[in-house]
């Protein structure tokens, strides 16, 4: 389009000649409703969209690219093995089918795919040979530089360093993306290698008629080997030479940092908003409808719920200003709460029978020695001496229990630093969970400060085992203890990020005890974790916006 603005602002010889010259070039330079009004570029119009863009786009490309990648490579099977163990996490569908059986992918589908994926591949393309590292490491490289630039795009606002970044791992996935050049085969590239390889087969058939010697049976079978070959390195060696990464999603990836710089952030302009509401305001609407003048009734319901949606607001903004809200109509005093609460734990889901430390043991199936052993080990450093738990055996196996089967934690949201998001993590020892197996989940403690365990900056990776309240009885001031049980994870090379994968590596304690008693304030938020073998795991850090930030 600004060529055509060019073409219209030179005279006319040559501005038909520059329409001349985009023909050749098989451009069609033509007019559309926004040429000649004032103060509107064309070539402006059209924003970058992260779901038909990167979701639907060049995420689907790429398990494409990935797969085929796999399957020369045999470690499809390994593939899949990680993609079933993928734990949940917020805001996350762990996937009920292996990445192959899905035949049709929708875009939540994509954007969970782009928070995994990365993961889920350094697990697969484990334990490789010498000849297989350089093409395992390009592909690894490849593949995170897009998920880390797609979740670059996303942020709600930038500075000089996250464009560079965002510049940065464009350029990376340039430079490395030609590993999967073999898999990128469009649709008239494969028909037409498909129609020659036909051709040619009919020729050898031709060929073969018109022999006059007979042949061997074992001469046979060596010819058709032969031919077969043939085949297969002219199909390959056209598939190399037509296949090429020149498509309009893969070149508008260059405009994103220039666009954030000239109209800001690009989730402002996605589509996806767009749908959402779609799904909310005009589905949700007609099933609540009579499906009589249904148009009429799904306008009346949006406008209660927006008006409804804007006195909650209001609320929210009272409830920073005043701990206590009093309503208009009644005069009565509400407490305040709402997503802009102080972070703060909350234990839930209170367990049956688990009143004492014997029977909370029992249920969860734990030692009772150990649980004593890590209690005692608790006590000891707490300052407090009325806060302070007994130091007997005896006496800590008479203080009531209540065991509980979840931990809500408010996590702060990226880049909105007054929200937060509530992290369930569960934890249900050998009891299914909603008719399913056992769950226990994997969480972030806090154990030290910023320096240590290298780039997990004093964070560690653990399963919880227990959640408990335990209440000292034999103190004046009756203090309650708030207590998660947790199996801890060593960071493997100090918590480095391995180069060939570009992840960090967990796992067993190998040494020294994996138990350890901590308060629930130190279970920071929930973590996302791979397996890799046998115990060791993967860290996805690329599992959300925060965690990408805090762990690069």
């Amino acid at each position: 389009m600004r060529y055509r603005e060019k073409a219209l602002r030179h005279e006319p010889a040559e501005a038909a000649g520059i329409a001349e010259y985009f023909q050749r070039l098989g451009v069609k330079i033509g007019n559309n409703v926004f040429i000649g009004l004032d103060r509107v570029s064309p070539a402006d119009r059209h924003k970058p969209d992260l779901l038909h863009n990167i979701y639907l786009g060049l995420f689907k490309h790429m398990i494409e690219w990935v797969e085929g990648f796999l399957k020369k490579h045999k470690r499809q099977q390994a593939f899949d093995d990680a993609w079933k163990e993928i734990p949940p996490y917020p805001g996350f569908s762990v996937p009920k089918k292996a990445s192959r059986e899905i035949t049709q992918w929708q875009g939540k589908e994509m954007r969970n795919l782009g928070r995994c994926i990365s993961a889920v591949l350094a697990s697969a393309l484990r334990n490789r040979d010498s000849s297989q590292y350089h093409d395992f490491k390009s592909a690894l490289k490849c593949v995170s530089a897009l998920v880390a630039f797609s979740l670059m795009a996303q942020y709600w606002s930038h500075a000089p360093d996250t464009l560079s970044y965002m510049e940065s791992y464009l350029q990376t996935f340039h430079q490395t993306k030609d590993i999967f050049l073999e898999f990128c085969t469009s649709k008239a590239t494969r028909t037409r290698a498909d129609r020659l390889d036909r051709e040619l087969r009919e020729l050898m058939a031709d060929q073969r008629a018109k022999e006059v010697h007979h042949r061997t049976v074992a001469n046979r079978r060596r010819q058709a080997d032969q031919e077969r070959v043939e085949r297969s390195d002219l199909w390959a060696d056209l598939i190399r030479r037509e296949n090429h990464f020149n498509f309009i999603k893969m070149h508008y990836l260059t405009h994103f940092a220039f666009h954030v710089r000239r109209f800001g952030s690009i989730s402002m302009y996605s589509t996806e908003i767009g749908e959402l509401a779609h799904k909310d305001q005009i589905k949700a609407g007609y099933r609540r409808s009579n499906k009589n003048d249904a148009a009429r009734q799904i306008l009346s319901q949006y406008g209660r719920q927006h008006a409804l949606g804007m006195r909650l607001q209001t609320i929210e903004a009272l409830s920073k200003v005043k701990a206590v809200i009093v309503a208009e109509d009644s005069g009565m005093e509400m407490p305040a709460f709402s997503s802009h609460s102080t972070p703060r734990r909350v234990l839930k889901g209170r367990m049956k029978n688990t009143s004492t430390p014997t029977e909370l043991c029992a249920t969860l199936n734990i030692h009772y020695s150990d649980m004593m052993q890590e209690i005692l080990r608790f006590t000891r450093p707490t300052a407090a001496e009325d806060r302070r738990l007994p130091a007997h055996p005896t006496e800590l196996g008479l203080l009531p229990v209540e065991g509980f089967a979840q931990l809500e934690i408010l996590v702060a949201d990226f880049q909105e630093t007054d929200r937060f998001q509530i992290h369930r993590a569960r934890c249900t020892g050998i009891k299914a969970f909603r008719n399913g197996g056992s769950r226990n989940d994997w969480v972030w403690v806090q154990t030290g400060g910023e320096a240590n365990y290298g780039d997990l900056q004093g964070q560690v990776v653990a399963r919880l085992l227990a959640l408990f309240k335990i209440r000292n009885i034999f103190s004046e001031a009756g203090a309650v203890h708030r207590l998660a049980l947790v199996c801890i994870l060593d960071p493997v090379n100090s918590g480095r990020f391995n180069i060939a994968s570009g992840h960090i590596r967990v796992g067993r304690r190998v040494n020294g005890r994996d138990m350890q008693i901590v308060s629930i304030g130190a279970v920071i938020g929930q973590a996302q974790v791979i397996p890799s073998g046998e115990g060791q795991w993967i860290v996805n850090h690329r599992i959300d916006l925060r965690t990408f930030n805090e762990i690069y």
